[in-house]
């Protein structure tokens, strides 16, 4: 029966034409299979042990997750140990594939084409062990390729641009890619041939060859998300019957480097260093003290006035591949001492030289030794603008505290059309309190308006029930001027000598000014610059800060009187003031206005400006955490010499604020 059904006399391959009869439980099987790879595999597939000849297919756990990963992703990388069963377990995969899916191509590809055609030939044993009823029938069986009655076949070649150049290639796997040669030459002019179909597969096996090679590559972005592939690693303690004393007993056979290249999974650099890599590794150093952490820059000494720096640095294409780096070196000492590295594999070689800039301007204005992969012009010169020293980097730290005295100013525009929006103000009053007060801070609140400077009263920690209190003094009426005038007023309300008016004594020396300006239309004083010097006098940096509820920027919006739709003008000089102090702007024709009321009451009880304690610092050098937590939402203002946060971005009460910066010396 077999010598009918078989292919060119071998018993145990069906050939093509075959017609195979079926039981319930043939199709059962069949399904299973069909389904599932792992279970094809463990029940279905042998291997030849070296210890015990032909074998059952036992498949350890990361084998089985291996299999899931090849029929969840197109496009998968392995890198796994020496003898972890990569091979043999692609091997089972590719035959199921072929078995089971109809008109599919599937390459293996080698760095040698005898190595291609040694991992066929297990695909052939197994497929010699695999019962009639799973065979689709044999066509051709050579040492090169399998094709199938289902039109599905696997080739064997060497890796190389031609190997596969013409075909449609539904899957290709490619064994010990790390190894291969000209191995990025050949990944150019294959990948297009696989992944132009939507379903096609790529497998990729290998053990770690160094660094800089294709398969290093594809893996590095495979672990970092930035390509298609998805990674599966293989470690040598995930192999069962390996403990430390096998890989003790394993080192002492060979060596530590050798070890850590097959089994421990280390890349290695490949190029012609100064310093092997073997020796490297053997090498042992006292890990330095990190005292400082960027993202990609890593800091453990600050400069040092008077002493000299290196900086080497290594440029890459910036494509999530190889890595931009510098390390600097303090040279003035013995031995040398590493002091910073940075190292990131994203930065532009466009913005890579600012950062290169920086740093060395940082370190003294360091010696920079740049590598040039340019065979005509490999020396580089790079001439440095300036000298200098840097003093020793300035640290403050701050305990984020509520604002322990505030006068807080309202400027209400009282023009005709301002009914509805006083009376938004007056009936939402109470969501501003209840925030503000949570602080419990000693407070004077009064109101002017857009046309005269005269204090309504005050308001503090005396009156009772101060949002009554304040919800009647903001309904100012509509009675006031179209011009309206709120900078001039509040220069006007805040002038020496005294304050116009009844309460005299609004106005404290130690107290924080806060002033608001609420208006539907833009502010007519004299340019809003020209009351900055007087702003500024008044108090000491970061203690006066101007907010706005006005018209959005830049066109304006629709705001409401009554049953009436009407435009809103921008609110222009209130929101340049306001701007220029790092204060907040708010729409006056916001639905919610008790949520922004919240917002804004939240916002004056907590401090946002800290100035620093020594002058002129270097700004590319300052750096803020807000409980360790680096942050970039503040700028820094000259004139003040202090850092503002940004609106929305005031560190909470409680919250440790962390200052770091550098001097230039003389």
């Amino acid at each position: 029966m077999h010598q009918v059904q078989s292919y060119l006399g071998n018993p145990n391959v069906k050939r093509d034409g075959v017609i195979q009869e079926w039981t319930p439980d043939l199709v059962d099987e069949y399904s299973k299979c069909m389904k599932d790879p792992t279970y094809f595999a463990e029940n279905y597939c042998k291997i030849i042990s070296l210890d015990k000849g032909l074998v059952p297919f036992e498949l350890y756990p990361y084998q089985k997750k291996m299999f899931n990963q090849f029929e969840e992703n197109r496009f998968n990388v392995v890198l796994a140990c020496r003898q972890s069963g990569k091979s043999i377990s692609a091997c089972a995969y590719l035959l199921w594939f072929a078995l089971f899916n109809s008109e599919q191509t599937i390459a293996i590809l080698a760095n040698k084409g005898a190595v291609a055609r040694e991992m066929l030939s297990r695909v052939t044993l197994m497929l010699e062990n695999t019962p009639f009823f799973l065979q689709p029938g044999s066509k051709a069986l050579n040492k090169g390729s399998l094709e199938f009655s289902n039109n599905s076949r696997i080739l064997a070649a060497a890796t190389s641009g031609s190997s596969i150049r013409g075909l449609s290639v539904n899957l290709l796997y490619l064994d010990e890619f790390a190894f291969v040669e000209k191995a990025s030459e050949f990944y150019t002019s294959t990948y297009p041939v696989v992944s132009s179909g939507k379903d096609t597969k790529i497998i990729i096996t290998s053990t770690a060859n160094g660094i800089g090679n294709t398969f290093y590559n594809i893996w590095q972005g495979a672990v970092q998300g930035i390509n298609e592939f998805k990674s599966f690693r293989v470690d040598w303690w995930d192999v069962p019957g390996r403990d430390e004393e096998w890989k003790e007993s394993t080192i002492a056979n060979t060596s530590q480097l050798q070890f850590d290249q097959e089994f421990g999974n280390t890349f290695f650099g490949t190029g012609d260093t100064l310093i092997d890599s073997k020796t490297l590794m053997e090498m042992r150093a006292k890990q330095p003290k990190l005292i400082y952490e960027n993202g990609s820059l890593l800091i453990y000494e600050k400069p040092i006035k008077k002493h000299d720096y290196i900086m080497c640095v290594d440029v890459a294409k910036g494509r999530g591949q190889d890595y931009s780096t510098f390390t600097l070196i303090d040279i003035s000492v013995r031995p040398f001492r590493q002091v910073a590295v940075y190292r990131n594999n994203t930065i532009s070689p466009i913005l890579y030289p600012d950062i290169i800039y920086k740093y060395a301007k940082i370190y003294n204005m360091a010696y920079v030794v740049i590598e040039s992969n340019d065979p005509i012009r490999p020396e580089v010169t790079a001439e440095q603008e300036g000298s200098g020293d840097v003093e020793q980097w300035h640290y403050q730290r701050h305990e984020q505290t509520p604002v322990e005295m505030l006068d807080i100013l309202w400027v209400i525009d009282d023009s005709g059309s301002m009914s509805p929006y006083q009376s938004l103000l007056a009936n939402q009053i109470f969501s501003f309190f209840q925030a503000f007060l949570a602080s419990a801070p000693d407070y004077n609140m009064s109101v002017i308006t857009t046309t005269t400077p005269y204090l309504h009263g005050i308001i503090n920690n005396g009156t009772p029930m101060p949002e009554m209190a304040l919800a009647n003094m903001v309904n100012v009426g509509i009675m006031g001027a179209g011009m309206e005038q709120g900078i001039e007023m509040a220069f006007q309300a805040l002038s020496n000598p005294t304050i116009a008016g009844p309460g005299s004594h609004f106005f404290r020396d130690e107290a924080s000014l806060i002033v608001i300006f609420v208006s539907d239309e833009k502010d007519s004083s004299a340019p809003w610059v020209t009351y900055t010097q007087f702003f500024d006098g008044l108090k000491s940096p970061g203690m006066f800060t101007p907010h706005a509820v006005i018209g959005d920027y830049p066109s304006g919006c629709q705001g409401i009187n009554g049953n009436r739709t009407f435009n809103i003008e921008f609110g222009a000089g209130y929101w340049d003031l306001v701007n220029h102090y790092n204060g907040k702007w708010y729409s006056i024709c916001a639905q919610d206005w008790g949520l922004q009321l919240q917002n804004l009451g939240a916002t004056l009880s907590s401090r946002a400006t800290y100035a620093l304690d020594y002058p002129d610092p270097i700004e590319d050098t300052i750096t803020i955490t807000v409980n360790g937590q680096i942050t970039t939402d503040w700028r820094y203002d000259a004139a003040m010499n202090a850092i503002t946060f940004s609106p929305g971005h005031v560190p909470e009460e409680g919250k440790t604020i962390d200052i770091d910066y550098a001097v230039w010396g003389c």
